[in-house]
Order: C-alpha cells, then structure tokens, then sequence
C-alpha cells in the first residue's frame, strides 16, 4: 500500500526576474536637455537638483562623446507679457527668469561651446520656437529627454515631441521637481515618470543609457 507523507513541506517556487527590455538608440536620436537653469533648485525648490544635474552632465558629455547633437532650452522671458499666467502662482518669475538674470543661467557644466539654445516661454518647448524645426534639420525622428522639471516643461516637452510625431526616450534620474500641492518632490518626479512611461515615452536611467556601446 502506497502511503502519502503528510509532513512533506510545500515547495516554493522562486519568483523570476523580469528581464530587462533591451535598448537601443536609434542613430537619428538628438538629445534634449530641458530648462538646466540656476532658478530651479533656488527660487523654485527642487530638493534633488544637484543630483539631476550631476546625470545631465554625465548624459551630455556621453553624448558628445558619442558624436551626438544636444539641444539645451531655456525659460526666458524678454518681456512681461510673455510671462502669461504663470505670475499668478509663482509672483516673481518674470524677474527670476527676465533675460540677463543670473537665475536664468545655465548651471556649472550643462552648457559648452557649439551647443544648440533654444529659448523658450511655454512649458512645452516646441511651442513658439524653433524647436522642431531644428530637430527635423539635424534628421532626428527621435529624442532622448531630461531637465528640469519633470511633471512641468520635461513633461511638456516629451508630450509635445510624440504630438509631433517624434519618438521619445526619458532619462528619468536625470531629472528632478518641485514639491506639487500633497505630494513631495519625489512623489511628484516619479508620477510624471509613470504618466510619461505609460503612453508617451520610453523610460530608461543614466546607468542604462551610458552603459550603450
């Protein structure tokens, strides 16, 4: 007679990773470094800035190296008119980001000497400027992503480029924001990234995109 063991212990199965989805940069990829001004992490709070601007640099100087064409924007507004209703939530940026301000500036090591500077005074960069003109000149279909901040002109942006017809690849820890109503700046970050990841962009770290050959 055949006895079953009724102290035999339950086998667990281990939980596999998923694999990680293999990426690739398309050869007509331009990079886009969103608003890496002086204003956003002093007048507007963005708690992990340096750590943001710490990939942007690392992101740009592999591009370059890679013989890759960067594009930097920056929030200018060179009359108040311009400014729109933006005024009304944060008061001073007309002065924060008038043309000359010091607050409008680059921060230390994003821009270098033939760089591409759009100027811009919409959240999404594509709008009034020269933007996709200038992407559709150096024969990108698509662009990889990063700045400042994230759920603000970063998102803008990315979504501006996919309405456009441009593919789009978000280097998320080379970004940063700004606390937003209840949630903290991390929480505000990371809900743009899941917006951004779900339909629009692909999402990929500084590690993953400087470890391409």
């Amino acid at each position: 007679m055949l006895v079953h063991s009724t102290n035999c212990r339950r086998r667990t199965i281990p939980r596999l990773k998923r694999p990680r989805s293999c990426f690739r940069v398309p050869t007509n990829t331009v990079l886009v470094v969103v608003d890496p001004q002086k204003a956003f992490g002093s007048v507007v709070s963005v708690p992990h800035v340096e750590e943001a601007v710490s990939n942007m640099r690392k992101v740009i100087s592999y591009w370059r190296k890679r013989g890759g064409k960067v594009i930097l924007t920056r929030h200018i507004y060179k009359d108040e008119s311009c400014v729109g209703s933006v005024s009304d939530f944060i008061p001073p940026i007309f002065g924060v980001l008038r043309e000359g301000s010091p607050m409008g500036e680059f921060h230390d090591g994003i821009w270098f000497d033939g760089v591409i500077i759009i100027d811009k005074t919409e959240f999404n960069a594509f709008i009034g400027t020269t933007l996709e003109k200038q992407l559709r000149k150096l024969g990108a279909s698509h662009f990889l992503v990063c700045g400042l901040t994230t759920p603000i002109c970063v998102e803008g942006t990315a979504r501006g480029g996919v309405e456009r017809g441009f593919k789009v690849t978000v280097v998320s820890d080379a970004c940063a924001s700004q606390p937003m109503g209840e949630e903290s700046a991390r929480e505000a970050h990371d809900s743009a990234i899941v917006r951004l990841g779900y339909i629009f962009a692909k999402v990929v770290s500084t590690e993953d995109l400087l470890s391409l050959q």
